[in-house]
């Protein structure tokens, strides 16, 4: 899961845990089909490689002109024409969707404390010109500030592999439809026991029946979590073990500890 279109695994000898991070190229292991508009803030990031343009991350819709995504899908991306955003797509194989909005980026902005570890793994995407919203592109307003969502169930989406690739694996493990599962915010410690310890910036989540989990591809994109005013971002996709082998921890950008960076960038604020 990490700075390119290619599956990059980093090995953390300490606790000999092997970290994957949710690449430029994960999907949903186990996951089922979204409905069309299920996630109106759900955004392909398309990256141009080798002469196509192909799905590389998920992000967010913030507002009208700012998408967010995992930091290391876009820190080492210096040609800003070769990325795209695709907000309203259910089908991503179908060009034809009369849903799509693709949009241009005119500027990139990582946080500014990220490292190669993925701590502060953030990214805000500007648009070069405006969204428009309707009932399948809609923004999903930011965790509020000190929210602590643990033993919640939040729901995790993407396009991402369907189950973790072999070495030299071609890359057909993938699926057309927006994917979705459910996931249960697990206790930080916990967490970073069976992982790593993690960063304040991080949040873990888990699917209790060991099976479904974000994979390659997914990095970025959405974990949607509720409380009394609806839909709220908690977190980002990315990073995590082998998807969907035996541990199906996986951790996020912790969006509520996000404020100052996304607001320092977006003025007016957006919805909350």
């Amino acid at each position: 899961m990490k700075l390119s279109n290619v599956l990059v695994m980093v090995v953390i000898s300490l606790c000999a845990i092997e970290i994957v991070q949710v690449t430029s190229q994960e999907k949903i292991v186990g996951g089922e089909d979204a409905k069309p508009g299920q996630f109106p803030w759900q955004i392909s990031l398309h990256k141009f490689k080798n002469g196509t343009w192909k799905h590389a991350c998920g992000g967010s819709i913030l507002d009208r002109k700012h998408v967010l995504t995992a930091g290391h899908c876009v820190v080492s991306e210096h040609n800003k024409t070769n990325l795209r955003v695709i907000a309203g797509a259910h089908d991503i194989s179908k060009e034809s969707e009369p849903t799509r909005q693709t949009m241009n980026v005119c500027h990139i902005s990582v946080h500014p404390n990220w490292t190669m570890f993925n701590y502060w793994d953030l990214g805000l995407l500007t648009l070069t010109k405006p969204l428009v919203y309707n009932d399948r592109v809609r923004p999903i307003r930011l965790a509020p500030v000190g929210a602590d969502p643990e033993g919640q169930v939040c729901t995790t989406s993407g396009w991402g592999y369907r189950y973790y690739p072999k070495i030299n694996e071609n890359a057909g493990n993938t699926s057309n439809v927006l994917q979705f599962i459910n996931v249960t915010i697990m206790n930080q410690k916990e967490c970073g026991d069976i992982l790593y310890p993690l960063h304040v910036s991080e949040i873990c989540a888990y699917d209790p029946e060991g099976i479904r989990s974000p994979c390659f591809g997914d990095s970025g994109g959405p974990m949607t979590c509720y409380d009394d005013k609806g839909p709220y971002l908690g977190g980002a996709v990315s990073w995590g073990r082998k998807c969907g082998q035996n541990v199906t921890s996986a951790v996020y950008c912790r969006i509520s500890e996000f404020h100052d960076f996304i607001f320092c960038k977006i003025k007016p604020m957006p919805i909350e």
